[in-house]
């Protein structure tokens, strides 16, 4: 996995923390080829957005990837546990994305329809990833990367 991290939590607990995300899923994930770009929110909760990317540019050079995404974090530290526990749940979430771009399998994916396209809810993908998180393993699994993460956002500046 390549990290693109734009904030000030170390990195280490930040690829934990995203690669605890994809395991947790059960699902086949090559995480070797994927590249995540973490960033950081006003929001109230954690954002994701997930790419079937096959070349992305870094270091300015195209790499071949497979599969990319961006996820972004709330910096509360008032509340560093529900923060980090979003930051999670919306990793795994994009992470179900990812597994179905890597998939061979023919997937439903949403359509327009009278020029527009469904709502964010209501689109096949997005059922699939929030299934995906539903019989994920349990948080308490992961509850010590879910800490650690909380712990770096909390002693940030």
């Amino acid at each position: 996995m390549k990290l693109i991290n734009h904030t000030k939590i170390s990195e280490d607990i930040l690829e934990r923390a995203l690669l605890d995300a994809a395991r947790s899923l059960r699902k086949r994930v090559n995480t070797s080829q994927v590249v995540v770009y973490v960033g950081l929110t006003r929001s109230w909760h954690s954002r994701g957005i997930a790419y079937s990317a096959s070349k992305v540019l870094w270091d300015k050079k195209w790499r071949k990837v497979n599969g990319a995404f961006r996820i972004w974090l709330n910096p509360d530290k008032n509340k560093a546990l529900v923060r980090a526990e979003d930051f999670f749940s919306t990793a795994q979430h994009e992470w179900g994305h990812i597994s179905d771009y890597q998939s061979k399998k023919l997937l439903e994916w949403s359509q327009r329809k009278n020029g527009r396209r469904p709502l964010h809810d209501y689109r096949p993908e997005e059922k699939r990833a929030d299934e995906y998180v539903k019989t994920a393993r349990p948080k308490d699994q992961y509850a010590d990367t879910i800490l650690n993460l909380a712990i770096e956002i909390e002693t940030q500046k």
